[in-house]
Formats: C-alpha cells, sequence, structure tokens
C-alpha cells in the first residue's frame, strides 16, 4: 500500500474521555481496524490499561468502531490524570490492534498486516457541557432553590458561583 509514498504505522491520532469511555483514533494504513486474537494471544483487554489519579481502572470492553477507532469502556467514571497504555505492560508487552492489510509475504504468503505500535498517552481533560433546564426558585427572601438537568459524562461535581449587587465573582 506504501508503494513510494509515505506511511504511517497503526498509531493513535487523538485520544478522547468522556464519562467512562475512552474513544482512541488511529491512523490506519488499510480500514478496518481488527482485534485479532488468532495471530496474537490476547494479553487482556487487547493489550489496554487504563488509568487515572486513583490508579489503574478495570475494563470492561474493548471494541473496534467506524473502522479507524477503538472505544474503551471503564468500570467507573475516569478522573484526571489520565493516561492510556497499549502492549506497554511489563507483564503482557503485546496487544491484539492490527489493520486489514492484504499484502502477502513474497515467501510463505503470510499476511503482512500492519500492527499497532506500543504506546502510553495521556488522555486531555475535556469540559463537561454547561447543565440545561437551569431554574431558580424563590423559597423566601434568604432562599432560592436551584434545579438542572444531571449531566453524563466527564462531571463529578457541580460548583456554583454567586455574586451580590453585580459585584465580581
Amino acid at each position: 500500500p506504501f508503494q513510494n509514498a509515505g506511511w504511517t504505522p497503526v498509531s493513535p491520532s487523538n485520544i478522547v474521555k468522556s464519562g467512562n469511555k475512552v474513544t482512541i483514533d488511529f491512523n490506519v494504513p488499510v480500514e478496518p481496524l481488527v482485534i485479532d486474537e488468532t495471530a496474537v494471544t490476547n494479553p487482556g483487554n487487547a493489550g489496554f490499561e487504563l488509568f487515572d489519579e486513583d490508579g489503574e481502572i478495570d475494563i470492561t470492553g474493548v471494541a473496534v468502531i467506524d473502522g479507524n477507532k477503538v472505544e474503551i469502556t471503564a468500570s467507573r467514571v475516569i478522573g484526571g490524570n489520565a493516561r492510556v497504555e497499549y502492549a506497554a505492560s511489563t507483564a503482557s508487552p503485546r496487544g491484539n490492534i492490527r489493520d486489514s492489510d492484504t499484502q502477502a509475504a513474497t515467501f510463505g504468503g503470510a499476511p503482512l498486516y500492519n500492527w499497532a505500535v506500543a504506546f502510553e498517552e495521556l488522555i486531555a481533560n475535556t469540559a463537561p457541557e454547561v447543565p440545561t433546564g437551569f431554574t431558580a426558585t424563590p423559597l423566601s427572601d434568604e432562599a432560592i432553590q436551584l434545579d438542572w438537568d444531571a449531566l453524563e459524562g466527564n462531571v463529578s461535581t457541580y460548583t456554583i458561583e454567586v455574586s451580590e449587587s453585580n459585584a465580581p465573582y
């Protein structure tokens, strides 16, 4: 596929997290990506590991989506200082992600798939969406009730800032 042209290995191009999911966009020479457990024994979670400020996070699922992405589902919401590792474990330094290249070896005819490179990458924190359905109901001269539609994903707490007489926060 790279006859005298530039070539990029199967490698991450973008990583985002939302709630308990991580989506990794890959550079893929020949789509779709494949989780191949025939050629390489699965070391667990196709070779992926997740970590955040609280330590290692259990992975409950790994799937290929849209031909060039891997979606990782974690057992809980992923916190700050998160990172994803692939084929980088000292116990099992291998992974199962490859492309679908059909090029065969000249001798023996074995397929010459492009396998994903090992990596360890930080996952950027993304700001949550602004809550919707916000209402403020006066209860008395000294109290109000605030209501809003809860957000899913990258939200664990809300901060309410108050200003009196249009003064800065």
